[in-house]
């Protein structure tokens, strides 16, 4: 009867729970799915206890319920460890390293982090799971963060490689030392490093997480997607740190017909007009104003700056109404044009028009910063150079000499004397002709998702 009681009280309800929520549990041996199904139960009975405290108003102590709580975590802890330790051992194969994607950024939303993320899952050819989130709203992180948690804990042995697309979801990272076999690894983009860097409360209880992440559960891995988030990294002291920079798909820019619809059809421009772009939210940090204020009043008045994208608030300021305000200031109404960019092929004729792209970044007190600027990446590929603050990310993206050149940031003199000489005089007439080659041969995702595979093969041999 004693035997009879445990089998229905302890595991038959965890057994039945068991093959309801837990996917594929033919994968999982007949020891493991009786600890899953006793882990279960004990989450079950703990919600039944609570439920029956409240429905009987027994008004307990907190010190009880911080009991019952030790007590159910530590059987759950117990449980886990024995799982992992001896019925979870599985044979790798460096060749072919099984992979666990878990990313808070992915397609419909658009952004360089949702760019990287969807690139990297679709275009690395191993075995591997997805699971993203693609809503912008904070509100789905409440639901999207246990979830990961929970399903690593469940389901994390089955992977060789659990990926994690930045420190938020790192977090799983925290259940490490159950997954003795497994590699936990992480990607670092720009502010979620930089911002630890900053003074403030906020910023120090951020730098904390990040130490306490440092000693207890150090990543397998961080990529680095530029030699700026390395930096920060590194100095953080953060290991196993490596730059893998993102990529474009090639196949997916379009084959622009060279006929130039800025200067001819859409503005008519003399002949003679050099067209100068940037494209990107307008923000202080990306120097569309800055630029206005300080270079265009020194180059010639056949030059003309394209500024396409997004206008963005950043505390209380409204870049756009900046931007006017100083166009109507320095009367270049009829030589300086902010165009809201509704899709792609209005952005990359843009870039493909232009004589030169340019991308004066410059130094604020945000936390913001470029982390990689894949702008550049495109408007090279469909042959418009670029011309970029030699800072942050596009230290990377730009290849000095390639792709097109670096200037000292905030320096009007050099920016100006730069975009004359690429413009009218014939140092620099070579880049036309070789930058979309340079891009293709560095940066496409094909490439690039090449580096990722030999870098997981010589993690898990």
């Amino acid at each position: 009867m004693i035997i009879y009681d445990l089998i229905v009280g302890l595991f038959l309800p965890g057994f039945i729970i068991n093959r309801i929520l837990i996917n594929n549990t033919r994968n999982y041996s007949f020891f493991e799915q009786g600890i899953i199904s006793v882990m279960l139960t004990i989450i079950g009975n703990l919600l039944i206890s609570f439920y029956t405290i409240y429905l009987l108003d027994l008004n307990p102590s907190q010190e009880l319920i911080r009991e019952i709580l030790a007590v159910y975590i530590l059987l759950l802890i117990i449980i886990r460890i024995i799982q992992t330790r001896f019925f979870s051992k599985r044979s790798i194969n460096p060749k072919t390293p099984r992979v666990l994607f878990l990313t808070r950024n992915y397609p419909p939303v658009i952004g360089g982090l949702e760019n990287l993320s969807y690139n990297l899952t679709t275009n690395i050819k191993l075995p591997k799971k997805i699971i993203s989130l693609g809503k912008s709203k904070r509100i789905h992180m409440f639901w999207f963060i246990p979830y990961i948690h929970l399903y690593v804990i469940f389901n994390g042995h089955k992977y060789d490689i659990i990926h994690c697309n930045d420190f938020q979801t790192y977090m799983v990272g925290i259940w490490k030392f159950l997954f003795p076999y497994q590699k936990f690894i992480t990607t670092v983009h720009g502010l979620d490093v930089n911002f630890a860097n900053k003074k403030g409360l906020l910023s120090s209880i951020y730098r904390f997480c990040i130490t306490v992440m440092r000693v207890f559960f150090n990543p397998d891995k961080i990529y680095a997607i530029s030699k700026f988030p390395f930096g920060l990294a590194k100095d953080l002291g953060l290991k196993n740190l490596e730059i893998i920079n993102p990529g474009i798909n090639i196949e997916d820019l379009p084959k622009l017909p060279v006929k130039n619809i800025y200067k001819e059809d859409k503005f008519k421009l003399p002949k003679e007009a050099k067209i100068l772009s940037t494209i990107g939210r307008l923000t202080k940090r990306k120097g569309q104003v800055w630029f206005v204020e300080n270079v265009m009043p020194l180059l010639p008045e056949n030059y003309y700056y394209f500024i396409g994208g997004k206008s963005y608030y950043l505390e209380g300021v409204n870049e756009e109404d900046r931007l006017n305000e100083k166009i109507i200031e320095l009367g270049l109404s009829d030589r300086v044009v902010f165009e809201k960019l509704p899709n792609d092929k209005d952005k990359f004729r843009m870039m493909r028009d232009a004589d030169l792209f340019v991308m004066p970044n410059i130094t604020t007190q945000s936390t913001d910063a470029e982390g990689f600027g894949i702008v550049a990446l495109e408007s090279a590929y469909l042959g418009t150079p670029v011309i970029a603050s030699d800072m942050e990310g596009m230290q990377d993206s730009v290849i000095h000499g390639k792709t097109g050149i670096h200037v000292e940031p905030e320096n009007p003199t050099a920016f100006a004397k730069e975009i004359i000489s690429y413009c009218e005089g014939k140092k620099h007439k070579s880049l036309y002709k070789t930058c979309s080659f340079e891009v293709e041969k560095h940066f496409a995702w094909s490439t690039i998702a090449k580096k990722y595979k030999v870098s997981f093969k010589n993690l898990v041999s």
